[in-house]
């Protein structure tokens, strides 16, 4: 994750990332982070045991002064149906005919999980929260699907390249 890169000082990213962060900030950019990305990074400290207390409680400790937190809301809903609904209609599974499996409107639970999208849920809402406020996604997750189904979304991956974003394209698409 580019976040716990950037907290954690002793990540082997951490001066790309800061760097990158740092360059961004400079230029008049804005740097938020989703409460999913807060919420997975603290799973993984409950999850596991540090080796290195100090550097994880300072880590902890650079993750809760950061402030400008983008929460789920209302916004994020439209953005969150319109891509998964995407992801649905190219990647859900196919009888022999083609014919998306199984989805009947008096049935409508989705069970395609997010494996057979080729994807991991809490991305979709991290992408629907960087659709919402029209955003750059930072993160060095691939999303390739997510990317294949809402070319519109601008990504960047600070611990691959510091080369900025290309300009979006001209319109959203209203569905794929």
């Amino acid at each position: 994750m580019t976040a716990s890169a950037l907290w954690d000082q002793g990540d082997a990213d951490h001066k790309s990332v800061l760097g990158n962060a740092q360059r961004a900030a400079a230029s008049g950019d804005v740097i938020a982070v989703s409460r999913i990305t807060i919420a997975e990074i603290e799973y993984g400290y409950e999850l596991y045991t540090s080796k290195d207390p100090a550097r994880r409680s300072k880590a902890e400790a650079n993750m809760r002064a950061f402030t400008l937190i983008k929460e789920i809301s209302k916004g994020t809903t439209g953005p969150y149906s319109k891509i998964r609904a995407a992801l649905f209609t190219k990647f859900a599974p196919r009888d022999s005919r083609n014919r998306v499996r199984s989805v009947r409107p008096e049935r409508l639970i989705d069970k395609t999980t997010g494996a057979e999208l080729g994807i991991q849920e809490n991305d979709l809402w991290i992408a629907a929260i960087a659709v919402e406020y029209n955003m750059i996604l930072v993160s060095d997750d691939r999303m390739r699907h997510i990317k294949d189904v809402w070319p519109s979304l601008r990504f960047v991956e600070w611990k691959k390249s510091p080369t900025p974003p290309t300009p979006p394209p001209a319109t959203q698409p209203s569905s794929p």
